[in-house]
């Protein structure tokens, strides 16, 4: 019986194969749609390192390079991370973690599919799984968006994430509720907001959002572009850390000015921070 999981997803991408190719394997482009640092020594033996701001690194080593088809990188003493993005070190055994990148070239596009693998099946694992496996829908996603809509265009980002002492399902309703739900979210058809319908929504914060949905994940969180932001793409949704849930806010910009960014971050940090103290109150 195989004692680890794997998360595996598939999605085209209309752009030829090396440009999928370069998005994944050099740092500047890499740094468009995924991580926040990046360092890359190419070729089989070499390194793959990405971060976000120093936390939850991936520093794995290059097994595969196939340019244009295959890509497999490796972390062979791989743990979890815990709620801060730093590695547990002693409680959990470490095990080899691999990415599989595999690219097939139809015509002007390209089929990806992503194979994650080898996480325990431990409860000490299960966290990180669940988490990778929403989180890579979400990150994919955002390759499709830069590759379509942004190619070679630097990006300026707004993240932020806090971690509050209560479960997801207690958490995400309140965060609905108070920043989302009460400020009109909505599609021209009514409803449940669905991948590929418009919306329309003003956030607690003031700001005026209407675009795309890219990806909702019942209770926990949903991803959309930004008309008004030059296609911008934003998502909001919450991980489980143990006991905790951490609420994350990501918005990916192109072409926009920083101060618009900063100040963005700044309103939805106040009012993430104002949803949390309510729910551990």
């Amino acid at each position: 019986m195989n004692d680890t999981r794997a998360f595996e997803m598939t999605l085209e991408i209309a752009v030829p194969a090396d440009a999928v190719w370069q998005a994944i394997t050099t740092a500047e482009e890499l740094v468009r749609w995924f991580p926040t640092e990046a360092k890359i020594t190419p070729g089989p033996g070499g390194k793959w390192l990405v971060s976000w701001d120093g936390n939850w690194p991936w520093n794995a080593e290059i097994e595969i390079w196939e340019p244009g088809r295959h890509l497999r990188l490796i972390d062979r003493n791989a743990r979890p991370y815990d709620a801060e993005g730093k590695a547990v070190n002693q409680s959990v055994a470490p095990l080899p973690i691999a990415i599989d990148w595999y690219l097939e070239a139809r015509g002007g596009s390209t089929s990806l599919r992503l194979v994650h693998s080898g996480f325990g099946r431990g409860s000490a694992w299960d966290d990180e799984y669940e988490g990778v496996s929403v989180g890579w829908q979400l990150e994919l996603n955002g390759l499709k968006h830069y590759l379509e809509r942004h190619r070679g265009e630097d990006r300026r980002i707004a993240w932020n994430r806090t971690v509050v002492s209560a479960p997801t399902h207690a958490l995400w309703p309140q965060l609905a509720e108070g920043i989302l739900s009460d400020r009109g979210v909505a599609s021209p058809e009514g409803g449940a907001l669905r991948p590929g319908a418009r919306y329309a929504i003003t956030l607690s914060t003031g700001d005026h959002m209407e675009g795309t949905v890219v990806a909702a994940i019942p209770n926990r969180g949903f991803q959309v572009t930004v008309d008004g932001l030059n296609d911008a793409l934003y998502r909001l949704w919450v991980d489980k850390v143990g006991a905790d849930a951490a609420v994350n806010s990501w918005l990916s910009t192109y072409g926009i000015d920083e101060r618009v960014v900063k100040e963005f971050d700044a309103r939805m940090r106040q009012e993430i921070d104002r949803v949390a103290s309510a729910v551990v109150a």
